[in-house]
């Protein structure tokens, strides 16, 4: 008897296909390569990385916090220095869960992200925050002062980690309720990385996504867009630099990735191995249209915190 063939939705096809012609497109990465528009463009492939770590325990941070205002974190380390905003949606209240969301790399139109994933019925159940992280405003600010250096993106990673932390800080200094962490892609990092390092928010549900950036960026998909790629693969210090404490010791406890199984930006295979042990939510999209499942990704998230 003759199998079904699965159903994939429309969206998903032409994300798949899209992505497919752009990596083999050579003019297309000949014009990208021309202008200078490729990942860690502004530095030696050779030199030592500070560890992500390393650079958690030495950033420094100031937040600005304005009445009907978001609240700005700045953060300096070394030469690297940056400005992440906070923003709470709607009013605050003790009665509530946080909800607290990270978007992924290149969005500047802060928040679209958020309404293509998720209901208003669904965030107006909880404290609704959102984190745009640094040098976010434009494309030219992306190119020149978050993606060309890793130091730099490792900087703004850090600080929308921070900028996470506060909001957890907040609410359970005058809350008894949940807060919760979401984020797709590099809004995903920033979420993964925080249950490592902190572990204080009670659910983790990062979105197309593991912790590992420098595993994420060696991929051959990122080949033609990620300068000296080759080189980077046997730096020690870039392989290691976002190794994450006790990667294994809190299997099962508080957080759940929801993964696209046609992923090929964050490949599927490398974050389903990844998170090996771990409560997986595997979904029939890819990458950047995993939005197309909002509604089981909401029903999914309420189900895990036992909020209806």
């Amino acid at each position: 008897m003759k199998q079904k063939e699965k159903k994939v939705h429309p969206l998903v096809k032409t994300e798949i296909l899209a992505k497919k012609k752009i990596l083999e497109n050579d003019r297309l990465v000949g014009f990208l390569k021309s202008k200078n528009i490729k990942c860690f463009s502004d530095q030696s492939p050779k030199e030592k990385f500070p560890s992500f770590n390393t650079v958690l325990k030495n950033i420094k941070i100031e937040i600005i916090r304005l009445p009907n205002q978001p609240w700005y974190l700045q953060y300096k380390f070394k030469n690297s220095h940056g400005e992440v905003k906070v923003y709470l949606h709607g009013n605050f209240r003790k009665d509530r869960p946080t909800f607290i969301y990270h978007h992924g790399i290149g969005e500047i139109y802060h928040p679209l992200q958020i309404k293509l994933i998720f209901e208003k019925s669904f965030l107006g159940k909880f404290n609704f925050f959102s984190i745009k992280t640094s040098h976010h405003e434009n494309i030219k600010q992306i190119i020149n002062n978050y993606i060309n250096n890793f130091t730099n993106m490792t900087c703004g990673v850090a600080g929308s980690l921070l900028a996470l932390d506060e909001v957890v800080n907040l609410h359970k200094s005058i809350c008894n309720t949940p807060t919760v962490a979401c984020g797709i892609s590099l809004g995903g990092i920033v979420t993964s990385l925080h249950y490592y390092f902190y572990g204080t928010c009670d659910f983790y549900f990062p979105l197309a996504a593991f912790p590992d950036l420098p595993k994420i960026l060696l991929n051959s998909t990122y080949k033609p867009f990620v300068d000296n790629q080759d080189l980077l693969g046997k730096n020690k210090s870039f392989l290691n630099s976002f190794e994450v404490p006790n990667p294994t010791a809190q299997r099962h406890a508080k957080i759940f990735p929801i993964l696209g199984k046609y992923d090929a930006t964050v490949n599927y295979q490398d974050a389903k191995n990844w998170w090996r042990g771990q409560r997986i939510l595997s979904l029939d999209t890819g990458h950047s249209s995993i939005f197309v499942k909002g509604k089981e990704i909401q029903s999914y998230i309420l189900s895990k915190i036992n909020l209806r």
